[in-house]
């Protein structure tokens, strides 16, 4: 089975979802209710993160320093609407996941 799960920073993940990545196979396996799923836009591709500092020329797997994930200054005019209207509506901002397809 293979395992799914947010890259970058879990913090955000962990108040939202407190089981998130728990170690007691009982506990992971509950999360709270999702109130919805909405996609916000695709770039059809992905980036991997070069090391600060690396050299122009290093291979990526030499100076890997994680996958780009999405904030929401990444967001387009449109996006930010969208989730601040979000935010007034629910009393939180939305949590942002950016999926990578390998």
């Amino acid at each position: 089975m293979q395992k799914e799960e947010p890259i970058g920073d879990l913090a955000p993940w962990r108040t939202t979802f407190p089981d998130f990545d728990n170690h007691d196979i009982e506990l992971a396996q509950r999360s709270d209710d999702l109130l919805g799923v909405l996609l916000l836009g695709t770039t059809g591709a992905s980036w991997a993160l070069r090391a600060p500092g690396a050299v122009p020329r290093t291979p990526t797997a030499d100076c890997f320093a994680g996958f780009w994930t999405a904030t929401p200054q990444d967001l387009t005019a449109e996006g930010r609407t969208v989730t601040d209207a979000l935010t007034r509506c629910y009393g939180r901002p939305p949590l942002l996941l950016t999926v990578q397809d390998t």
